[in-house]
């Protein structure tokens, strides 16, 4: 039988609700709340601005821009490719042993869940729109005669990408909102 000794990290001293508190404050205001817009989903294009670069290598066939570093995205509660939300969910739990109503707790990470939750499926409308548009602007670009009905569509495509990031705002400014009201309740508490 094999034992694994597993080792604990303790504190050389304890570490008071202030100073807990003080911890929470400071982690909940380095949050990153950019109003990215999702900008990772975009197709990089030719010099033309128009040209949608070819990438064989994914199954979709366009190139897109690159991710954000993992440093801003750990820290960005509006990106769709996050771990940052699981740290606000985490210290909302914190909170709620020795800082606020239980029932104020579970409200603030219902309101995270159900705003992660829309800015998921934002990523995926924009990613799908992105798409389309990359594919009729190189239909357009390969074709002498573009098909009727193209320039319409480019522009409803267009359309749609813009309120898509405006939904993505709208996440972005609940969470901040969110963020707000949880750093007044931190207020309320600090020494």
């Amino acid at each position: 039988m094999t034992e694994f000794l597993i080792a604990a990290t303790v504190p050389d001293k304890p570490v008071s609700l202030d100073e807990q508190l003080r911890a929470i404050e400071a982690d909940i205001r380095s949050f990153d709340l950019s109003f990215c817009q999702l900008y990772h989903e975009k197709i990089k294009r030719k010099s033309d601005g128009i040209t949608p670069i070819i990438d064989t290598s994914v199954e979709h066939g366009f190139e897109r821009v690159t991710f954000c570093s993992n440093k801003t995205r750990a820290s960005r509660l509006g990106c769709a490719h996050t771990s940052a939300r699981v740290r606000l969910k985490n210290l909302i739990r914190e909170l709620s042993e020795n800082y606020c109503h239980q029932a104020q707790a579970e409200h603030w990470t219902k309101c995270v869940i159900r705003l992660e939750m829309a800015i998921i499926r934002a990523d995926m409308k924009k990613s799908d729109y992105e798409l389309e548009h990359a594919r009729c602007s190189a239909n357009l670009c390969a074709s002498t005669q573009p098909a009727a009905g193209t320039a319409e569509q480019l522009a409803d495509l267009n359309e749609k990408i813009r309120l898509v990031e405006l939904e993505h705002n709208a996440c972005i400014q609940q969470l901040s909102s969110l963020c707000d009201e949880i750093l007044d309740v931190v207020a309320k508490r600090a020494p």
